[in-house]
């Protein structure tokens, strides 16, 4: 339900997908149409509680993260942004009031909220990204079958007899 209302809200605001083959996804924003290359795709978990996206636009190799979440987890992420770039811890910043009096109006009506960001990367960050993830993929990948050979081959349930 919550997929289908965001493509109900983004089509009344001028956006829809047009078509998705493989990695390339062409979308129309108000009549006009882009095609963008989807790099990398990290679902949904219950920890991360936010799913993101990372895409390039092939006409001038854009790189764009895009996330859609929890509430919190992204404007926690997004207070800690801003109190970096201004070098402040707690800094004010007026639009962020704005976001946070708006999310506690939607509350208070009782209606579910989901924030949506985007973040240009540079080549060189999306590669660092990708390496990052790619080794954490490995370590996954080899914990996972040290679990299954130690416990096919050195069963627990194993009991020396007397």
């Amino acid at each position: 339900p919550d997929e289908e209302a965001l493509v109900h809200a983004a089509a009344r605001a001028g956006a829809e997908l047009v078509s998705k083959v493989n990695t390339l996804v062409t979308v129309k924003i108000l009549e006009h149409e882009e095609t963008y290359e989807v790099m990398k795709v990290l679902e949904f978990s219950s920890d991360r509680k936010r799913m993101s996206v990372i895409v390039k636009n092939p006409q001038t190799n854009e790189l764009t993260l895009y996330t859609k979440g929890a509430d919190d987890v992204i404007l926690a992420r997004l207070k800690k942004r801003m109190n970096n770039q201004t070098n402040e811890k707690d800094s004010k910043n007026p639009v962020l009031d704005e976001v946070v009096s708006a999310l506690e109006d939607f509350a208070s009506l009782g209606l579910r909220t989901l924030f949506v960001a985007s973040k240009s990367l540079t080549a060189s960050e999306y590669k660092d990204f990708d390496e990052s993830l790619k080794a954490a993929e490995r370590e996954l990948v080899e914990r996972e079958y040290m679990k299954y050979f130690n416990n096919k081959y050195f069963d627990c349930s194993y009991t020396k007899k007397r």
